[in-house]
């Protein structure tokens, strides 16, 4: 099904009601990478995925947690029939050296790549940068994910039917959305606003890489994007400390009354790296009250995710920022 310039899907469909992990189909000779993979929504994730047949690469930064996340998920796993292998490769999406050495390793290992799930971000940070020099929270949500995909693409074609996932939030909708800029001023840096804006950029990208895909007659390599809710893993557990986005009160209340469990959380995210009737442009979530809880449906974003010309911009400035054209061909 193709998409309208705007990106969204020119039918109406629906995910099948209380659809969950159960619900996976095989997986058995697919090839999968989920970047944050050693705890909450990308641990889940990996999970289901080897569960059902995937072989999968943990692609975290810390090799230790990384390790002890490869062993708990190979335990988890075993008795099922025809489970997918655990392998680990290190990774730092806010360093693009090391997304590179990650890039060349999985390549080494892998001639095809048949779902990427760009899962790790970094969340509520004061203004602090990069290895590279470029503000964190953005380098490690955007940019890092960015090049990782353009870096994978010829691993993705190999793939007779590819998913890329983008892992955004609900947060994006207090994003402030600049032409031509990525970051904001030190001196009015605001975690809230940053965060919502490198996750905007993550439905920028998502949506952008389907029409690009779409516009080179690319028809095995599906890109879409998702978000969890509020799931007990997905809020700052030091927010009252902090004073960022919620009072401890209100956080402690939310936590007890709103938000649900990781495996919950990770429902949009499974359905998006594995249901057939996923199309370029769709955007999961779950389905229940403001979309903070619940089995996944199809949503809409804010509607500046769906401008294809903020989009084209985001890419363009993306792409000077880190000195290389990501083309489809």
């Amino acid at each position: 099904m193709p998409c309208k310039k705007d990106g969204t899907n020119t039918q109406t469909r629906s995910v099948p009601d209380k659809w969950d992990a159960s619900n996976i189909p095989s997986l058995k000779d697919k090839v999968a990478i989920v970047t944050g993979a050693n705890s909450g929504i990308g641990f889940i994730t990996a999970i289901e995925l080897a569960r059902h047949g995937a072989d999968v690469v943990l692609a975290c930064r810390n090799p230790e947690r990384s390790a002890a996340a490869a062993e708990a998920i190979r335990e988890e796993i075993k008795a099922d029939p025809g489970h997918g292998r655990i392998e680990e490769i290190t990774l730092d999406t806010s360093s693009q050296s090391s997304v590179k050495t990650f890039s060349d390793e999985f390549l080494k290992r892998h001639q095809k790549l048949d779902i990427l799930v760009n899962n790790a971000g970094c969340m509520g940070l004061p203004y602090k940068k990069s290895s590279d020099g470029f503000e964190l929270m953005v380098a490690t949500n955007h940019l890092g994910p960015f090049t990782l995909t353009a870096s994978l693409m010829d691993a993705l074609k190999r793939s007779p039917s590819a998913r890329v996932v983008a892992l955004s939030s609900g947060m994006h909708h207090s994003a402030k959305y600049t032409p031509g800029q990525l970051f904001m001023p030190e001196d009015k840096h605001s975690e809230t606003t940053v965060y919502g804006n490198s996750k905007l950029y993550n439905l920028f990208f998502a949506f952008e890489l389907g029409r690009r895909l779409e516009s080179a007659g690319i028809s095995n390599i599906t890109s879409v994007a998702c978000h969890p809710g509020a799931t007990d893993s997905s809020l700052l557990s030091n927010a009252g400390n902090q004073g960022i986005f919620l009072k401890r009160w209100l956080y402690n209340f939310m936590n007890a009354t709103l938000t649900q469990s990781t495996a919950m959380g990770a429902l949009p995210t499974l359905y998006a790296a594995v249901a057939p009737d996923v199309k370029n442009g769709d955007f999961y979530g779950p389905g229940g009250i403001a979309s903070m809880r619940g089995y996944p449906s199809l949503q809409e974003p804010a509607e500046i995710a769906r401008s294809p010309e903020a989009a084209a911009d985001v890419w363009a400035t993306t792409e000077n920022i880190l000195g290389f054209k990501f083309k489809i061909e």
